[in-house]
């Protein structure tokens, strides 16, 4: 046990206490303090009585400050920004910067929310399926009930041309032309509705893709070096958005869509608004990138890639 030393001041003699150094807890830190505080008060109470919290976070924010940091420098690589971009077009190399720092932020928040609560993203992984199924099923239900509907008012409209033409009420050119029509929009029903069917069938197989993400996650975090092919097996397409706005209010959307699941929303508590990454383009100019789907839904993406 360490001695405590004394010093007087007038009549009393006070304790030489030296404070702890305050904590460097940067943005990843806050951002992992407020996500136990709210999704695991067990653990962040019991991190907090035994005097782990702060090194804890502290732990976390230079892990994930790390992940960013290669994360920035290999996609620079990897889509050839280099120096000599910046200095034959900083303009085009200072937009690629930030839409990598954008990039490589969402990435970091996923990798880590796998790491530090994989059950809350596999159950938002699994929520995201089961509506996408069920909005799905629904689509191709009500697809093949009005295909199987339009297929039998065919068959009764093939039948009453043929007893028309029998009973001499319709031409044969007339009725040949008619019968060809409704044979031609027959087979075609009957394709369709094998097609859908088939698809029907095939949802139960969707399910795995919540793993093969997951698994494809892994991949990225295990491996020491992005590379493109890995980039590709992680990331379906990105959408880019008009830049809105004028000056210093300037926002520009950037959204994600991952290979299996698509567009993922992440917790309020790991993805929020106030932290979106804003950067000056400029003098007197800054865009604040936006990593979430419009809500006008009539908005379309000026770039996908």
């Amino acid at each position: 046990m360490n001695e405590i030393t004394y010093h007087r001041e007038g009549d009393y003699l006070l304790p030489d206490l030296i404070p702890p150094d305050s904590p460097r807890i940067g943005i990843w830190g806050m951002r992992r303090r407020e996500f136990l505080r709210k999704h695991h008060s067990g653990i962040y109470t019991g991190l907090l009585l035994s005097g782990k919290l702060n090194s804890h976070l502290e732990e976390i924010d230079r892990q994930a400050e790390e992940l960013l940091y290669q994360l920035v420098d290999q996609m620079a690589r990897t889509e050839g920004i280099t120096e000599q971009l910046k200095a034959t077009n900083q303009m085009a190399w200072v937009v690629a910067m930030n839409s990598i720092q954008v990039r490589a932020e969402e990435l970091s928040r996923l990798a880590s929310l796998l790491r530090y609560d994989e059950n809350m993203l596999s159950e938002i992984l699994a929520q995201k399926t089961n509506a996408e199924l069920l909005k799905e099923k629904r689509m191709l239900e009500d697809a093949l009930q009005k295909s199987v509907s339009r297929s039998e008012t065919v068959a009764g409209l093939y039948e009453k041309v043929y007893e028309d033409n029998a009973s001499g009420k319709v031409t044969d050119e007339w009725f040949m032309q008619l019968s060809h029509k409704y044979e031609v929009e027959r087979m075609e029903l009957k394709e369709k509705i094998a097609d859908l069917r088939d698809k029907m069938d095939a949802l139960d197989s969707k399910q795995y893709h919540k793993d093969a993400f997951l698994a494809a996650v892994r991949k990225f975090m295990e491996m020491g070096t992005l590379t493109a092919p890995l980039l590709k097996e992680l990331i379906d397409h990105i959408d880019v958005y008009e830049t809105e706005g004028t000056g210093k209010n300037r926002t520009q959307r950037i959204v994600i869509y991952y290979r299996f699941v698509g567009y993922i929303e992440l917790p309020e508590t790991a993805l929020c608004k106030s932290d979106n990454y804003k950067a000056d383009t400029r003098q007197g100019v800054a865009v604040e990138y936006i990593p979430q789907p419009a809500q006008n839904k009539t908005q379309a993406p000026s770039l996908r890639k």
